[in-house]
């Protein structure tokens, strides 16, 4: 199991022997709390996008060698440009890296005052990446083989429903979208779902496909 609950499950029985391609954005390391690392093993292709210079080094190493994945060290946001990233220490272990990286205050305040057994609260470390609207990202996609998505992830702890609104849903199957148990930003993601019915939900994610 690589997904942070049961939504592997779920995507692999939805789509069953279907094979093509996804769009990750916010995959950290491609194997921590994964949503499409079952898929690839499947034999699917994918873009994954991931700001964080130390979980994109990661998920670098992890498919240097196998073709049909396109990999982008962006983040996707309200602008071209740069933006400042702030990149999160651990947070489940030692070992993780960037996994609440944010460029929202509020998720990063969130962050640094958590508490957990062991854990005091995360840190962070500001890093200017590049930022592109998904339109402007979306065009550089035309110089791949892959044109459309079938299933797409959004983990961008608090910019989800920001990346959402600005894409086309037209040949997306199933969508999975980081809520964190928040009913107002379910309800706002519902805005842009007309077609979508909910097929799983966890604490921290949302499943919908059609």
């Amino acid at each position: 199991m690589y997904s942070q609950n049961l939504e592997e499950q779920y995507i692999l029985e939805y789509f069953g022997p279907f094979i093509g391609n996804f769009l990750s954005i916010g995959e950290n390391d491609g194997v921590t709390f994964s949503n499409v690392r079952a898929l690839a093993l499947r034999g699917w292709k994918g873009v994954m996008l991931e700001p964080s210079p130390k979980a994109f080094e990661r998920l670098k190493t992890l498919y240097n060698g196998h073709k049909g994945f396109y990999l982008y060290p962006f983040a996707i946001g309200d602008h071209n440009g740069k933006a400042i990233l702030q990149e999160s220490g651990p947070l489940c272990s030692t070992a993780d890296v960037g996994l609440v990286s944010s460029v929202n205050a509020g998720e990063v305040q969130r962050w640094a005052n958590h508490r957990a057994p062991g854990v005091r609260g995360v840190t962070f470390e500001p890093i200017e990446v590049p930022m592109f609207k998904w339109k402007t990202f979306s065009n550089r996609l035309r110089s791949t083989k892959i044109k459309t998505f079938q299933f797409v992830s959004i983990d961008c702890e608090g910019t989800d429903l920001e990346i959402l609104s600005q894409m086309d849903l037209t040949e997306v199957r199933a969508i999975c979208l980081e809520w964190n148990s928040k009913p107002e930003v379910k309800s706002e993601f519902e805005k842009y779902l007309q077609g979508f019915n909910l097929i799983y939900t966890s604490g921290e994610n949302l499943i919908y496909g059609r």
